[in-house]
């Protein structure tokens, strides 16, 4: 866990067959629970890397921490 604003999160790397892919997740920690906040993903169907957040309101070191997890611990590579 890391904190950012007062915030904490983690971050996990998991892979998705339903969408064909990998990625960095960013989970906030609230009331002693994950909640899934935002992913960077490597979609091996559409050949891209994608970015989305489910909250609107996310402190951008968490972002930039998001970033730096998914560059070295997700290949670039897409899986075809």
């Amino acid at each position: 866990m890391i904190e950012f604003d007062g915030r904490l999160f983690s971050y996990t790397i998991a892979s998705d067959v339903v969408r064909n892919g990998l990625g960095a997740e960013l989970n906030e920690i609230i009331n002693g629970k994950e909640v899934y906040v935002a992913e960077v993903f490597r979609n091996d169907t559409n050949l891209k890397v994608e970015f989305n957040t489910f909250e609107a309101n996310l402190p951008y070191a968490a972002l930039v921490k998001l970033f730096e997890v998914f560059e070295l611990e997700v290949t670039h590579e897409f899986d075809v």
